[in-house]
């Protein structure tokens, strides 16, 4: 997938979709270090106060030990 010039350097973005899917590329990251609110951005955290089973659609807080896959709906940062 190419890296798309419109959004940070890390996001890389699917020309295929029906709607923009960004994915931050890269290794896992602290739910501090997330970058910048972007609909469609994906990315995994190390440190969820819970765990991605049964909470998918939470906003995600950090300070935790569970590693989950993320994503932002433009608002914040969900897990899921």
């Amino acid at each position: 997938m190419p890296v798309d010039p419109t959004n940070p350097p890390n996001y890389i973005t699917d020309p295929n979709a029906a709607i923009p899917v960004y994915v931050v590329s890269g290794s896992v990251v602290t739910v501090a270090t997330l970058p910048s609110l972007a609909a469609g951005a994906r990315s995994f955290v190390s440190d969820s106060t819970v765990a991605g089973t049964g909470n998918f659609g939470a906003a995600v807080v950090g300070l935790g030990t569970f590693t989950v896959p993320v994503w932002c709906d433009g608002s914040a940062w969900r897990i899921g």
